[in-house]
């Protein structure tokens, strides 16, 4: 099963910096910004700049690109700089601002018109350029129905925009939530050898693999639990690796939960050791005990191997990459489940590490019709051909079962699912000077914008971006890959 064909349509480009001259600073670009997950818009730019779908005059266009707002760049500079909440003391703080600015430049210099106002990272400015870009985009295509597409993969802050949405206006986002949106991956693209654009290292025989990897970070219980919830199952388990850079703070700093003493006298200070921070942990004792109720469906603390089991899971920092896919190499399936949120890069890197010969995705899906919410490119994609499917309240409750049924998946299966990963990788991952004759991610997440902008304009007067998308139907073709 070979990724479509591309047939794209006639995509004119809208520059929004241009246009309001304005345009966020330059000192708030993450570090490797082109490399950050989110950075979906600028490789979709750099695509644009030499397409052949790309038009000269709006009124030629079947879909309007709104290009260069760069919201997904305003939210993770943010991130970047809170990222140092999640440090076990400073030898491992994120960089400062000013650090990461001169890290990205020149590689990652993002283009600026010439005199543009630089806008401060602060919400007034992102809403007010947000006003600034719907106002004027708005006469582009509206008589002919010609819908304004916007990419923001990023949830992790405020939202641009505040009221009512045009009705025209569809996003490229992570995870979908509205009728026309398509779901795009997020960024993966690099080293050479995971995007396809060097051999990838030799990886070990199938049956001297080790089972399952999982891998990243734990939400807080009273947030996500589910994270946790597989976690607590996998823990000790032969051939399983679990690891967290996280879980010690967001789990194992809420041990404190099981005494309620300790809750009253230490509800401001409980996190700073295991977080490596010193604002006020909660704001009250009450705060906390709220918390730790909502937690304690999900962790008992009162076993005493639990709090062991988490400080031998957490990892003093985060794996450096090479050895996150080094593992993921030397595994034979790699778990990827919603964690803060419904999606997760780790989508793109599983498909990426398979392709790769790495593990085989083991996908858990937030609930029977979750596929089409959390999922890239499932008008096309049948998953079960490149990997396996859990839901959510089996993958909380039953994940003895699933390793079970995986332990019974053999090399044979695994070299179909292996050919079948490689044949779609392409639509994953990202890579400079790729093209609509050589694609990669960038050209096909546009080819699904140019389907979603044909079901549109096809809808005629009654197209109205803004309706929910309907609760997807259980997906037939993934009963056969569940566990």
């Amino acid at each position: 099963m070979a990724a479509p064909t591309l047939h794209g349509c006639r995509i004119f480009v809208h520059d929004v910096a241009a246009a309001t001259n304005s345009l966020l600073a330059a000192q708030y670009t993450p570090c490797e910004w082109e490399h950050a997950q989110h950075a979906v818009e600028l490789w979709l730019s750099r695509a644009l700049s030499h397409s052949p779908w790309r038009v000269r005059h709006a009124s030629a266009a079947d879909l309007l690109f709104l290009d260069s707002h760069h919201f997904s760049r305003w939210c993770t500079a943010s991130r970047t700089l809170a990222s140092r909440h999640f440090a076990r003391g400073d030898a491992h703080a994120a960089p400062s601002e000013r650090a990461c600015e001169h890290a990205a430049l020149p590689s990652d210099a993002l283009p600026s018109p010439r005199g543009a106002t630089p806008l401060r990272r602060d919400e007034k400015s992102k809403r007010r350029l947000w006003a600034a870009m719907v106002a004027g985009s708005a006469a582009l295509g509206q008589r002919r129905g010609v819908p304004r597409v916007v990419a923001l993969t990023s949830k992790e802050c405020p939202r641009p925009f505040g009221g009512a949405l045009p009705a025209d206006l569809l996003f490229l986002p992570d995870s979908a939530a509205r009728a026309f949106d398509q779901i795009t991956p997020y960024v993966v693209s690099r080293p050479a050898w995971l995007v396809g654009g060097a051999a990838p290292p030799s990886a070990p025989a199938w049956a001297a693999r080790r089972l399952l990897f999982f891998s990243g970070h734990v939400p807080k219980l009273h947030i996500a639990p589910l994270r946790f919830e597989i976690w607590r199952q996998l823990r000790g388990v032969p051939g399983v690796t679990a690891l967290s850079s996280t879980i010690g703070c967001t789990v194992g700093a809420y041990a404190l939960c099981a005494d309620a003493a300790r809750v009253a006298a230490e509800y401001a200070t409980f996190c700073h050791a295991p977080c490596g921070v010193r604002a006020p942990c909660a704001s009250s004792a009450a705060a906390l005990a709220a918390q730790c109720r909502r937690a304690g469906r999900a962790a008992n603390w009162s076993d005493p191997s639990l709090a062991a089991d988490v400080r031998r899971a957490a990892l003093p920092r985060p794996l450096a990459h090479e050895a996150y896919l080094a593992l993921g190499l030397s595994h034979r399936f790699c778990l990827v489940a919603p964690g803060d949120f419904v999606s997760t890069h780790k989508i793109s890197e599983a498909v990426a590490l398979g392709g790769a010969g790495g593990c085989l995705p083991l996908f858990v899906l937030p609930h029977a019709g979750g596929a089409a919410e959390m999922l890239p490119y499932t008008r096309w994609l049948d998953y079960c051909r490149i990997g396996y499917v859990v839901g959510a309240r089996a993958a909380a409750s039953r994940m003895e079962s699933v390793l079970r049924k995986l332990r019974l998946v053999s090399e044979a299966e695994a070299r179909d699912k292996w050919e079948q990963l490689r044949l779609v990788r392409e639509a994953f991952v990202f890579r400079r000077n790729s093209s609509v004759a050589r694609p990669t991610a960038a050209e096909y997440i546009l080819e699904e914008a140019c389907v979603a902008a044909r079901r549109f304009r096809t809808a005629g007067r009654a197209a109205d971006a803004r309706l929910p998308a309907p609760r997807a139907p259980r997906d037939a073709r993934l009963q056969r890959c569940t566990l």
